[in-house]
């Protein structure tokens, strides 16, 4: 339990040191280009300091979204983060932005020991072992009834390539689906999914970096949901992994195959 309580003081100091940028003058001051290929916003490397602060002495490596690789030797732990996730949301006031941590016990998907994501916009707290899966601080149970006339599904739209024969994919899935969804924050997408908000989210396209949906996969994972990587071996994946990767979660198994029917 000793890492998911750091974990839960980190996202919970995450939030604090966001609030309290809110009113400073610099807060949507571009600084750089971050280690993601993003615009690092003033809040961004705020927030990434104080969940650093709060990791350091306890971990080996941290890989995170602005900053990239960064070496604290201490122990035999490694961890990623992203510090806001949704920046665009958080400038604009839509309130769907988070905060996400992963932590590993070596340097494999499979060493997961703990995870946790936070709406950094209204303290919404999503936590895990990698035994139980907590929702502000309540186990959640897991719900396998499904009414398949009812699913509310993601999908990431930020279609790179017009050309992808993949783009069919999307079309399947607003064919499939009534009510789909793009709300701006992969990570909160993710936890919503492993708590049952919502039922399911796939990009198929090969787009998105481990560390945005890191923390997220575990969630849903042992919340006894369905994850899987499109052409990857998960379980076996480098979390410190440069690759870009295509997904499909659902909220359990059955849901997860009949959505493979709907996109292969």
């Amino acid at each position: 339990m000793l890492n998911i309580q750091l974990i839960k003081e980190a996202l919970i100091d995450a939030k604090k040191t966001f609030d309290k940028v809110k009113s400073d003058k610099n807060f949507s001051k571009r600084l750089s280009i971050g280690f993601g290929q993003d615009v690092t916003i003033y809040f961004d490397k705020e927030v990434e300091n104080t969940i650093l602060n709060r990791l350091k002495d306890h971990v080996n490596c941290v890989l995170t979204e602005e900053s990239g690789l960064i070496e604290f030797n201490k122990g035999n732990l490694n961890a990623i983060i992203d510090p806001v996730d949704g920046s665009i949301n958080a400038l604009r006031g839509i309130p769907f932005f988070a905060s996400s941590i992963a932590i590993f016990n070596g340097e494999k998907f499979k060493d997961a020991i703990a995870a946790g994501i936070i709406n950094l916009a209204n303290g919404d707290l999503f936590l895990t072992d990698c035994n139980k899966v907590y929702f502000n601080n309540v186990e959640v149970q897991r719900k396998d009834k499904l009414d398949y006339s009812e699913i509310v599904a993601g999908t990431d739209l930020k279609v790179i390539d017009v050309n992808d024969p993949k783009i069919d994919i999307i079309l399947k899935l607003f064919k499939n689906f009534r009510y789909l969804r793009f709300l701006g924050s992969l990570a909160l997408e993710l936890a919503y999914v492993a708590v049952g908000i919502t039922d399911a989210f796939i990009v198929p396209f090969k787009r998105i970096r481990f560390l945005d949906i890191a923390a997220g996969l575990l969630l849903i994972k042992f919340a006894g949901g369905y994850v899987e990587l499109l052409d990857e071996d998960l379980e076996n994946l480098n979390i410190f992994t440069n690759k870009r990767l295509a997904f499909l979660v659902s909220k359990n198994l059955e849901l997860g195959n009949y959505i493979k029917k709907v996109i292969m």
